[in-house]
């Protein structure tokens, strides 16, 4: 199974409750709205200079939250992939809403996405995110549980993984994204962590 981190209690669990809480009732006509086959992705971004843009969460609130988890995304991402956190220019931290009824297909993220995090919030119960080394082959399941969360570095054709409702309930996640603006390919990624890797030798 290729590479990812699993954290439980992601969030502090101060800041768990305020998020939960936004979600249970500030976002219930959103969730609630939400069609059996629909999924609705509520965005935020966060840019290097501060900047940011959202249409969900109040902008000094995230902030603050980003300032907190920011260098835990980074230290993880370091760990799994050193190669690409030069690449860094903005976070995603969005709001995604699955219906029941709705299956987002087999899929190993976008480039942009250098580093993806998923955090279960709402219900209490539902399906988590399910992995594989191949398009549609042997499935593992990260097991859903409200604050755990799911991390790892993009790599095509390689971090397979798809996620779907049970069926039963509207599923509530936060997609915590670390993203880049360049173009890439993992060879350049290396051979420029290589050569930065000699300058601070010098």
């Amino acid at each position: 199974m290729w590479k990812h981190i699993v954290i439980d209690n992601f969030f502090e669990e101060s800041d768990f409750s305020v998020l939960l809480k936004g979600i249970t009732d500030n976002l219930k006509n959103a969730v609630d709205s939400v069609k059996p086959e629909e999924l609705v992705v509520l965005s935020s971004t966060i840019y290097s200079n501060g900047v940011v843009d959202t249409e969900v969460f109040d902008k000094v609130h995230l902030l603050s939250l980003h300032k907190k988890y920011h260098p835990i995304m980074l230290a993880m991402f370091e760990k799994l992939c050193p190669e690409r956190v030069h690449l860094y220019d903005y976070s995603m931290f969005h709001v995604t809403i699955t219906g029941k009824d709705y299956k987002y297909p087999w899929h190993t993220d976008a480039l942009s996405k250098i580093f993806s995090g998923i955090i279960y919030m709402h219900p209490q119960m539902n399906k988590g995110t399910v992995l594989s080394d191949i398009q549609k082959g042997p499935e593992h399941e990260i097991p859903w549980k409200p604050n755990r969360g799911l991390f790892f570095a993009q790599k095509e054709d390689v971090t397979w993984h798809y996620y779907e409702g049970d069926g039963i309930n509207t599923r509530v996640v936060i997609v915590y994204n670390l993203c880049t603006k360049q173009n890439y390919t993992d060879h350049d990624a290396i051979r420029t962590q290589r050569r930065r890797s000699l300058s601070y030798k010098r």
